[in-house]
């Protein structure tokens, strides 16, 4: 990836940056710096990588835990779900349910704020089962 990315800004430095290819419109004003590349030094990103991403398979992996070691059923933790009260500082970013279909198929559905409400939530709703898993 990095090759064809250099590969794309000489192509455009070469046609006297009058061209944007794949996005790239000239090389990175940081490309003189030591160490760094555009392609590969650019910084995590936090909603993809953590809210939906480590915080959704965890999600995941707890209610599925809790159904494996009969804990709670799927109906049991859609019920927990659908009852809970949400403050009205949470009420904007409350997550939708998270249905028997969606555990089967093992996708949590919701945006990346409604995600990680429901991870930080998570140990108030199923507070009882928590030690458990």
């Amino acid at each position: 990836m990095r090759d064809q990315h250099d590969n794309i800004v000489q192509q455009i430095i070469n046609s006297n940056n009058n061209v944007v290819l794949r996005g790239v419109v000239d090389a990175s004003p940081l490309a003189d710096l030591i160490g760094f590349h555009a392609v590969i030094s650019l910084p995590n990103d936090l909603m993809h990588d953590f809210n939906e991403g480590v915080c959704r398979q965890l999600l995941m992996a707890m209610l599925k835990e809790a159904s494996t070691k009969r804990i709670l059923t799927y109906s049991e933790i859609e019920s927990r779900l659908l009852s809970f009260e949400y403050s009205i500082n949470d009420k904007s970013n409350k997550p939708p349910v998270i249905r028997k279909k969606h555990l089967k198929k093992g996708k949590i559905v919701g945006t990346a704020s409604q995600q990680m409400l429901l991870f930080k939530l998570f140990p108030i709703i199923f507070y009882d089962i928590i030690d458990r898993l």
